[in-house]
């Protein structure tokens, strides 16, 4: 068997054509509002409906009753991800809750095609139309959706933004071809944002012409269907007693995201219970959407019947906050500085946090310290001059 067959026999493994599974998750019990539950704050599940159809889960966090009222947060999850990824370190940890105690109302928003929002006016999910998006509709369609519904539903002018990977991928997508939501944005943070991928991951570029080329017959599914078998691994071998198979798990975690530092670790525990949590499903056009952008070398569209079109950065006009991790494997430290130099006008605050790797920024045990105050504090200080910053930028 050749190199070339070979990989694309692996790939083929990996991608999942069609779901027919009973395991959607649509209809079962809402676990993310049972975690804020027991977190002891109070909150409400909202439905948010896209002018395309799709129907999106809107978990809502309120503030805590004993500190000032402030605006609204969005939190958007990554490829792959949930609102979980925000609330899954708990309540001493956690970004979503930090916000919450500072008097924030915080929405956690679930993008189509995600564990919690697999669900649309007509379609099937396990139809391929169903599948036919990529973070291009993410961007253009879910979220001004998510946006417009906070702002009716807390009668305010704007909303704080938070997106970790492909959530700060959906935002630069939105500003850029609809940039009158520059004025529904306060500030953007975007938490190890996907944009450029000249320097991508070692497993995508050792795969990517034979993702494309299985694109062919896949490209109108979902794939990555394979939550089942990860949590399987993990109940039964990472959590088990067998002598060192969290240790080697641990490994792996690393392998794919980058190193687990002693001083920022994932707890145990945590990484334990992501696969409760993280996403089954995506649609392969959001996957071969990031693979156009490492073969064009450019922020572009989806290519599909039409024309790639490159994204307008320069429409870009909120106040953005970068946070990468020095550690991280799936995005690049230059593909990142690439964008700050890009988005430099707009750049209001730009780090690079030592021995945290991807997840870290999410996960890590010791976020509230080295990340979320910062955040916090961003949000309180910088924050407050936005009704004047607005009537500048935009007059009036």
């Amino acid at each position: 068997m050749s190199i070339k067959m070979l990989k694309l026999f692996i790939i083929l493994m990996t991608l999942s054509t069609v779901n027919c599974q009973s395991g959607l998750m649509t209809g079962r019990q809402d676990s993310v509002i049972n975690l804020i539950s027991l977190a002891g704050y109070e909150n409400e599940l909202h439905k948010v409906e896209t002018e395309d159809g799709y129907l999106l889960k809107l978990h809502r966090i309120f503030p805590k009753q004993n500190r000032p009222r402030r605006g609204p947060v969005l939190l958007i999850h990554g490829f792959l991800g949930t609102s979980a990824d925000f609330v899954i370190t708990g309540p001493n940890i956690a970004l979503a809750y930090q916000l919450a105690n500072q008097g924030y109302h915080v929405f956690l928003g679930n993008v189509r095609g995600s564990k919690f929002s697999m669900k649309h006016k007509i379609l099937d999910p396990l139809s391929r139309e169903f599948w036919r998006f990529s973070f291009d509709e993410i961007g253009q369609q879910d979220l001004p959706a998510f946006i417009n519904y906070i702002l009716f539903l807390t009668e305010k002018p704007a909303v704080f933004y938070v997106g970790h990977n492909q959530g700060a991928t959906a935002l630069l997508t939105l500003l850029s071809m609809r940039p009158s939501y520059n004025k529904k944005i306060i500030q953007a943070h975007f938490l190890a944002p996907i944009a450029f991928m000249d320097y991508p991951h070692p497993i995508l570029s050792f795969g990517a012409n034979e993702y494309i080329e299985s694109s062919k017959i896949l490209r109108n599914y979902n794939f990555f269907s394979m939550i089942d078998f990860t949590k399987l691994v993990v109940d039964n071998y990472c959590a088990s007693t067998i002598p060192g198979g969290l240790k080697y798990c641990i490994k792996l975690w690393e392998f794919l995201f980058g190193r687990n530092r002693e001083e920022t670790e994932i707890d145990p525990k945590v990484l334990l219970d992501v696969p409760n949590f993280v996403s089954p499903t995506a649609s392969v056009r959001q996957f071969l959407h990031f693979l156009q952008i490492y073969q064009s070398g450019k922020f572009q569209s989806y290519q599909g019947r039409n024309k790639a079109r490159e994204y307008v950065l320069t429409n870009v006009q909120v106040p953005v906050y970068i946070y990468h991790a020095q550690e991280d494997l799936m995005v690049s430290r230059l593909d990142v500085e690439r964008l700050r130099n890009v988005l430099a006008p707009v750049v209001k605050f730009y780090r690079l946090i030592p021995n945290f790797n991807h997840y870290d920024l999410l996960l890590s045990r010791n976020g509230k310290e080295v990340l979320y105050n910062e955040i916090s504090r961003a949000m309180t200080n910088d924050g407050l001059d936005f009704v004047g910053y607005v009537s500048n930028l935009f007059g009036g």
